[in-house]
């Protein structure tokens, strides 16, 4: 706030200053900061926290599924862990407010409990957990996906 207050962005220090309360009103009253946020636009920073962090746990399930699948390995294809971690992702969505990263969410969700029905659908996995790291990265995320062989 003071920063923007030395360079004459008085719109800006506003801003920040009101998000300040609203943040500031949730730890003491968390049922009116969260009627803030809403009537804001703003998420409460907890909840997009847990929803990245299951994201970023249930994204690397579904990579590993897909890329097990892609190879014809058996190996981690029945689906079980990916299907306990998007349960996990669903609650989290139920939790937050509106914003890019619950979209993107449902979205992810959607594209993978489809995908797990079909024989052939690694490749769209291995898409909707590409358009997830781009959105976690545009969050400030970051997310390097690597291949490893695992040697027994």
């Amino acid at each position: 706030r003071k920063c923007a207050k030395e360079i004459g962005d008085e719109k800006g220090a506003h801003e920040i200053a009101r998000e300040r309360a609203i943040l500031k009103t949730t730890e003491r009253h968390p049922e009116q900061g969260e009627a803030a946020a809403r009537t804001t636009g703003l998420s409460r920073p907890h909840d997009d926290v847990s929803l990245q962090k299951e994201l970023v746990r249930c994204r690397l399930l579904a990579r590993e599924f897909a890329l097990a699948r892609a190879r014809g390995s058996g190996e981690g294809s029945d689906g079980g862990q990916l299907q306990t971690a998007l349960a996990g992702v669903s609650r989290e969505i139920e939790k937050c407010s509106s914003c890019p990263m619950k979209d993107a969410a449902v979205h992810f969700c959607k594209v993978i409990t489809k995908s797990l029905s079909g024989p052939e659908m690694w490749s769209s996995v291995l898409d909707a957990c590409d358009e997830l790291r781009d959105v976690l990265r545009e969050h400030g995320l970051i997310v390097h996906d690597t291949v490893q062989n695992k040697k027994h």
